[in-house]
């Protein structure tokens, strides 16, 4: 079985707010364990330059820390991803991967752990494309439906695929 930690403040009592029937509020996660001491710790911090939230995932085993750490951080969109890093014990750092955005918060590119870029292109912020490492390009057209929801019409790829 797993358990799961969650981070109250300290003022718990008077922040937490009163939950009407049927309303959720929502605890940061502080801590993922199994039965044998197996564990990540999970640190936030709140990115005043990004208005995001920057966490560390600290593993453990056995119950004891490991040196091994994912962070992660805010990308230039509040609330959007920005980075994930793995620190190694040995001091090493390792990206593993960085996500793009642009200002109106679409996705514009996925850098994988050797830099390689997964790109996407938007219209009226409908995906229209994406490319993946190799060049290889996928495209959608967009239609209204009845419903009144934008929905993928036509999907095709390059070379007839």
């Amino acid at each position: 079985g797993l358990e799961y930690a969650f981070a109250l403040p300290d003022d718990w009592r008077a922040s937490v707010p009163v939950v009407d029937r049927g309303q959720t509020f929502s605890l940061p996660l502080s801590r993922m364990a199994d039965l044998n001491g197996n564990a990540w710790h999970i640190q936030q911090r709140t990115d005043a330059i990004h208005h995001g939230v920057s966490m560390r995932f600290v593993e453990y085993a056995g119950g004891r820390p490991t040196g091994r750490e994912l962070r992660a951080a805010s990308g230039i969109v509040a609330g959007c991803l920005g980075a994930l890093t793995l620190h190694d014990a040995q001091g090493g750092v390792h990206p593993l991967v960085t996500y793009q955005q642009d200002a109106l918060g679409n996705l514009g590119a996925v850098l994988d752990a050797h830099n390689a870029p997964y790109c996407f292109e938007y219209a009226q912020h409908q995906m229209v494309r994406h490319t993946d490492r190799n060049g290889l390009s996928f495209y959608y057209s967009h239609a209204m439906h009845e419903d009144g929801q934008w929905r993928v019409s036509h999907a095709w790829g390059d070379g007839g695929l």
